[in-house]
């Protein structure tokens, strides 16, 4: 019998110091659930500080999924980590490097600068992404819409933690079986 690969998804968005609404919170911690019942894993950056990752690495402990944070320093490590993944350094930019690229899929919400970058990463490496249309960020303004004009790949669109979580999946399915 074959076994097959766990599908990861990354949760990206703003970080505590955005002061996001309770709504992206909510939506945050509920896609956090959706991966964890899907069966899927969450590749998170893991810090204590995050906002909106540290609310779906939440969600889907609270559900019993596995939880990888990705980090430059494991001593900053949220309560929610299944496993941590430490590389080595916390220089900014790397470290959305690894996150990134540990993924068959993206969720996008809100997001200020780190954001982006990790949107720009994914991007290049066409790995594919869906952000949420609610709240404010690079994720809303992104929505639908190319990166540039090469036209690699239209970053999707969902409205609801369900709709993003289930795009996500059949995004991250196609990819894998490519």
């Amino acid at each position: 019998m074959k076994k097959s690969k766990l599908i990861q998804i990354s949760l990206i968005g703003s970080d505590a110091d955005l002061k996001d609404s309770q709504l992206l919170q909510k939506m945050a911690f509920d896609i956090g659930r959706y991966i964890a019942q899907n069966n899927a894993v969450l590749i998170t950056s893991g810090e204590k500080r995050g906002g909106l990752t540290k609310m779906a690495a939440k969600g889907a402990w609270k559900e019993k999924g596995i939880v990888i944070g990705i980090m430059g320093n494991k001593n900053n490590a949220l309560p929610y980590l299944t496993s941590i993944i430490d590389i080595g350094t916390t220089k900014e930019g790397l470290r959305e490097f690894f996150l990134i690229n540990s993924c068959d899929a993206v969720i996008a919400i809100g997001g200020g600068s780190g954001t982006l970058n990790e949107l720009t990463i994914a991007y290049q490496n066409k790995i594919p992404v869906v952000c949420v249309t609610k709240g404010e960020g690079w994720a809303k303004d992104l929505a639908g819409k190319f990166l540039d004009k090469r036209k690699y790949y239209r970053f999707e669109k969902a409205s609801t933690a369900k709709e993003a979580v289930e795009k996500a999946l059949k995004l991250a399915r196609k990819e894998t079986t490519l």
